[in-house]
């Protein structure tokens, strides 16, 4: 097994998550991208492949506890460790709204929104965390 070191970045298709994915690759680091869509994931690991950096793709829905352990199972196969997990992935689910929480408040926003908002930003990372340690 190689000693570079392995970054695992949950939705790293595009934005924050991406610019870190590319910068830790820029430094000799393996980074492998987390993105639900299978589409999108392989698509951004394709662009730093193109500028000959270490990134692989791996499908992965942070709120899907299953793909937690086929994490944990991927890594172990394929690296026998992980080095760096950024929990990236987040949402604002208002499905009332059209800009995130933006546009409801306390007295109109779904206790749904509201759950599956901090089951993606808070209690599924926390979850991943306790999976890949």
């Amino acid at each position: 097994m190689s000693q570079q070191k392995v970054a695992f970045i949950t939705g790293a298709n595009r934005g924050i998550g991406f610019e870190t994915a590319r910068e830790l690759a820029e430094k000799g680091i393996h980074v492998i991208i987390g993105a639900r869509k299978l589409a999108d994931g392989e698509a951004a690991a394709k662009k730093l492949k193109h500028k000959k950096l270490p990134a692989d793709f791996l499908q992965f829905d942070v709120t899907n506890y299953a793909d937690h352990k086929k994490a944990a199972k991927y890594f172990e196969e394929k690296f026998g460790r992980l080095d760096i997990l950024i929990n990236n992935a987040g949402v604002m689910n208002d499905p009332q709204g059209t800009d995130g929480f933006r546009s409801a408040n306390a007295s109109t926003i779904s206790i749904d929104a509201v759950k599956s908002t901090f089951d993606t930003n808070f209690f599924a990372p926390v979850a991943l965390t306790q999976t890949l340690l």
